[in-house]
């Protein structure tokens, strides 16, 4: 946002610096050609004071041979004059820069300062004798650390060159203050992870497998909603970090910020704690939050594209219409995960855990599902190429209505362990006998889906009931 309306001078373009990275090829021109021209005129004007002191041509005249020598000695000590005004000029402009970048390093300074505000708590206890004690506490300034957080980001808004600076320092923040290890595990509350199931498993024992990840599913619904949210300080932290403005975002991946072994900054929030984190409609592509916690966060249109979540928990995480391009999700937890229209083409979800995903008409072109556990989960309408790859996919109990293989290689297996109906389209596999053959409205798939995964050996499709 800006930090005000703009004004005449604005509208004049006095306060907009000129971009002196354009047009560099003129600019070595102008620069060749005003010395020049400077010499041009201090010879023009050094061979007039000459003709004016010798008394030729126009100046022969005995009335005019002083005044011209006056005149033509100004003009000269004019012109030498105006290289030292020019210097001056420079000095004082570097000696305003200079104190412009003190003055920041100043605010910088303190903003760091209040990022470790601490305040003393006194609170009264009583003993079960009836006694009282008076006991002190030290605990984090979080209106403090918070107006730190928002001094940072004008900051950032002000100077380019500590713009990293400052997103370091706000990542950093909330890697100490958030770390993975302060978060809870559905584990510690009894909900264990689902086993695989055993090679050539029964479809008895596919119904129970498939049971116990619905069952899970709503465990984990339930206990999400129960983690407490993040401190307000982090929450303040991640939105400045995630709001920044284009230009900034351009900024940290120009080369020209960086020394040559290294060409681009990226935000570092690994292992970090984030559950229940609202980052809905922020930047945060190219991130690293590897092992990260990040169940039941709000990703509802946020930008992740080509970010790494390598072992991050994200089971339960809301993102649909994500941006999601070229994405790495290896080996992350994401049951229960919502990736409604999320635009997902090239992400890569190889050996994770997507046991009841949501990828409900999600872009996945040239996605990798390579080992990775889908069961239970919804690919209706989902948008899939040749490039998709499903080697060794799970896909018990996958919906995949509307969705179309005809271009994607699956097994017959893989197929057989699915449910769609008539609006399923696939290639170079035989149509499961347990689909229906005509294309079911929702609620009436819905409810097909639900009888076929409660016991798969004695489902009988609508066609072949009496």
């Amino acid at each position: 946002m800006p930090d005000k309306r703009p004004d005449l001078i604005d509208w004049l373009g006095y306060r907009n610096p000129p971009d002196f990275a354009a047009a560099r090829r003129f600019g070595r021109i102008v620069g060749f050609a005003l010395p020049v021209l400077a010499l041009i005129l201090i010879a023009g004007t050094l061979i007039a004071f000459v003709i004016a002191l010798i008394g030729l041509g126009d100046f022969a005249a005995p009335e005019r041979h002083s005044e011209a020598i006056r005149n033509v000695g100004l003009v000269l000590a004019g012109l030498i004059g105006v290289p030292f005004l020019v210097w001056r000029s420079i000095v004082a402009q570097k000696q305003v820069d200079v104190a412009e970048q003190g003055l920041i390093t100043d605010r910088l300074n303190k903003a760091v300062e209040g990022l470790g505000a601490e305040k003393t708590v006194k609170r009264r206890l009583t003993h079960p004798d009836g006694s009282t004690e008076t006991e002190e506490t030290t605990e984090p300034n979080i209106e403090v650390r918070i107006g730190a957080i928002y001094a940072l980001e004008r900051i950032s808004r002000d100077s380019d060159r500590d713009h990293v600076n400052v997103m370091e320092i706000l990542c950093a923040y909330i890697r100490q203050n958030a770390p993975a290890s302060s978060a809870r595990n559905p584990e510690d509350d009894g909900i264990a992870p689902v086993e695989d199931l055993p090679q050539g498993a029964t479809p008895h024992e596919i119904a129970i497998h498939l049971k116990i990840v619905d069952e899970r599913t709503q465990k984990l619904k339930d206990w999400a909603a129960k983690i407490p949210q993040l401190r307000n300080d982090v929450r303040t932290a991640l939105e400045v970090i995630g709001r920044r403005d284009k230009d900034r975002i351009a900024l940290e991946r120009s080369p020209e910020t960086y020394s040559s072994a290294q060409t681009s900054y990226i935000l570092d929030l690994r292992e970090t704690n984030l559950q229940r984190a609202n980052l809905e409609n922020l930047d945060f592509s190219k991130a690293l939050f590897n092992r990260s916690r990040m169940e039941s966060s709000n990703l509802f249109r946020t930008n992740i594209a080509e970010a790494r979540f390598y072992r991050t928990r994200m089971d339960i995480v809301s993102a649909p219409f994500a941006r999601m391009h070229r994405a790495e999700f290896q080996k992350a937890h994401l049951h229960g995960a919502n990736f409604l229209f999320a635009f997902a083409d090239g992400a890569d979800f190889s050996a994770s855990r997507m046991e009841a995903a949501n990828l409900t008409r999600a872009k996945i072109q040239g996605s990798n599902f390579d080992d990775t556990r889908l069961t239970c989960a919804h690919l209706k309408t989902s948008e899939t190429d040749e490039e998709t790859s499903f080697v060794r996919t799970l896909l018990f109990g996958t919906a995949v209505k509307y969705a179309d293989f005809l271009r994607t290689p699956l097994t017959q297996d893989q197929i057989d362990s699915t449910f769609g109906d008539g609006s399923t389209s696939v290639d170079n596999v035989t149509r499961p006998a347990h689909w229906p053959e005509q294309a079911l409205d929702p609620s009436r798939f819905r409810e097909e889906l639900r009888k076929w995964r409660a016991d798969p050996a004695s489902y009988v499709p609508p066609q072949d009931r009496a």
